[in-house]
């Protein structure tokens, strides 16, 4: 059993990605226990098929999956994503814009005021509630 473990290239392969100290200092039972979580994560297919052509100056690798189509499930959490992104986007985008347009408004309506000489506070101005406040 131990010579399986150590054969399997998936898990050799994972196994490579670990620093040499660490994996030094595993135990057979983390080893297969690292395998097995390396065999269960393989996807399964109905079919699946793999085979080499060796030909004269290189090989060919083949593969056939045949199975359920598990991509549309990733391709519409993508879409979600992207959508709820785009309406972020949207919504900040409308907020600054109406913030804008609030700060237009009331510097066009001051400025209106102004021109049709209406006095809000007869006995003060704007620079002096300003003042007041301590705001320079």
């Amino acid at each position: 059993m131990v010579q399986r473990v150590y054969e399997e290239p998936e898990f050799c392969e994972v196994l490579e990605l670990v620093p040499l100290d660490v994996r030094q200092s595993l135990t057979f039972e983390q080893r297969a226990a690292i395998s097995l979580a390396v065999r269960e994560s393989r996807h399964k297919h109905s079919v699946d098929i793999r085979f080499i052509v060796p030909l004269i100056f290189t090989q060919l690798y083949f593969v056939l999956f045949i199975g359920k189509d598990r991509r549309r499930e990733t391709e519409e959490k993508m879409v979600n994503r992207r959508n709820e992104a785009g309406r972020l986007g949207t919504a900040g985008l409308i907020a600054f814009g109406v913030m804008t347009l609030v700060v237009f408004g009331l510097v066009g309506a001051y400025v209106a005021k102004s021109r049709a000489g209406i006095d809000l506070m007869p006995n003060a101005h704007g620079t002096d509630v300003v003042k007041g406040l301590g705001i320079r």
